[in-house]
């Protein structure tokens, strides 16, 4: 294991820490050293306990400046010398994505094996100036960097952060050109040239679903699922995203459904979400079903079937052929 630092940044308006947060941050122990949750606002009991258990420095503030203002004040609470002489990596991440879906092995693998000296997942496109930037929800801060005086000096001169604008506009927006000017390398998993159509669409929430299923991008980004403000219609996304994973994964989905239920008021308080996607999901059920009888030439039975169709979520699930039980359907939408 290399000698990682993560910090997550977390909010919540009511302080609950929802099953996804524990799951996220369970995931990456494996690959870090230290682990620190800096959250804005407060936190309930249960909550509290609940991090306590998942990180090994747990640091609660007031709630200003959005996850700039959080990310600047763990990192001068462990202090830019000391991450310097005890760290070879500093992962920056936060509570806006749902995941991991797959092994984070790949994903490491890629950072480990990247020559550069500042990684994210992929780029974003700002239409405004016909810039692509490295998003700020999941960045990766080499030795390089870390051993510099311009990481000191870059969140020591950061502007106050007032507004999510502020944040997009000074800090998001901003660092892959900074480092990029002070001669450091910029790194990133996905070509975001594959998706060049959709850049205009804010292409990695309108593509969610290809970047999880196709180049296995193991996390979504909570907005995905609540994207009336940007009028984009992505039902089919959702529903391709929540397929795959109940189908494909071991992620329990109800840890999206119980958190977006929770979280985003009226829109899931009567489980309509829910109920739209497990009507599909039983419809999907009963299509494999009859494509069961009929290859099989109905020689099955019913529980049969149903014991065919888990071994072949399990061989897909695990890396096995999957090809004794037919062509799987292309995924639609």
């Amino acid at each position: 294991m290399k000698n990682r630092l993560l910090i997550y940044f977390f909010y919540d308006k009511d302080g609950i820490v929802d099953d996804y947060v524990t799951y996220f941050l369970q995931a990456f122990k494996p690959y870090c050293k230290e682990i620190c949750v800096v959250v804005n606002g407060f936190l309930t009991e249960n909550s509290k306990d609940k991090l306590s258990l998942c990180c090994n420095n747990l640091l609660i503030r007031h709630n200003e400046e959005l996850d700039v203002g959080a990310y600047k004040h763990a990192l001068n609470q462990y202090g830019f010398d000391f991450i310097r002489e005890n760290f070879d990596e500093l992962i920056l991440t936060n509570f806006t994505m749902y995941g991991p879906f797959f092994s984070l092995d790949e994903m490491f693998k890629n950072i480990d094996s990247s020559n550069c000296d500042f990684w994210g997942p992929f780029k974003w496109y700002i239409a405004e100036d016909k810039y692509r930037h490295i998003p700020s929800f999941l960045n990766v801060y080499k030795k390089n960097i870390l051993k510099s005086n311009h990481f000191k000096e870059y969140w020591d001169n950061m502007p106050y952060i007032e507004t999510y604008s502020d944040s997009v506009s000074k800090h998001e927006q901003k660092q892959t050109k900074h480092w990029i000017s002070l001669g450091f390398k910029e790194g990133v998993w996905i070509d975001d040239s594959e998706y060049q159509e959709y850049w205009n669409k804010h292409w990695p929430l309108y593509c969610a679903d290809s970047l999880l299923i196709e180049n296995r991008f193991p996390f979504v980004k909570r907005r995905v699922f609540y994207l009336d403000n940007f009028q984009l219609n992505i039902f089919n996304v959702t529903k391709n995203i929540l397929e795959f994973i109940d189908d494909k994964t071991f992620y329990d989905v109800n840890l999206i459904i119980d958190n977006l239920k929770r979280t985003q008021g009226d829109k899931f308080k009567n489980y309509k979400y829910k109920l739209k996607y497990y009507k599909y999901k039983i419809m999907k059920v009963i299509s494999i079903s009859k494509n069961l009888r009929k290859h099989y030439k109905d020689k099955f039975t019913n529980i049969t079937q149903t014991i065919a169709y888990i071994r072949y979520i399990q061989d897909f699930r695990t890396g096995k052929s999957i090809s004794h039980l037919g062509q799987h359907q292309n995924r639609q939408g």
